[in-house]
């Protein structure tokens, strides 16, 4: 969908939930645990941001692809089931 297909991309709702969980480890930290009670300056609030930004683009794709391949499977084995 706009993005070039990597080569070490999963292929299947199994691999893309594997993916899904390896995001959630590597989730950036609170911005309040990572500065405490002092705060961010601007430009580490502003860098945080964008690696929330890009964290949550992840995960929202392995989401949509972990979901959509999940169908396809479901649907190929009912086919295959009711043949």
């Amino acid at each position: 969908m706009g993005q070039a297909s990597s080569a070490n991309e999963p292929t299947t709702a199994a691999g893309w939930a594997e993916e899904m969980a390896r995001l959630r480890t590597v989730r950036p930290r609170p911005i309040k645990k990572l500065f405490g009670l002092q705060g961010p300056t601007p430009a580490q609030a502003e860098a945080h941001a964008a690696a929330e930004r890009r964290w949550g683009r992840a995960y929202r794709r392995a989401s949509k692809e972990q979901k959509r391949l999940l169908k396809l499977e479901n649907e190929a084995f009912r086919a295959k089931a009711g043949s």
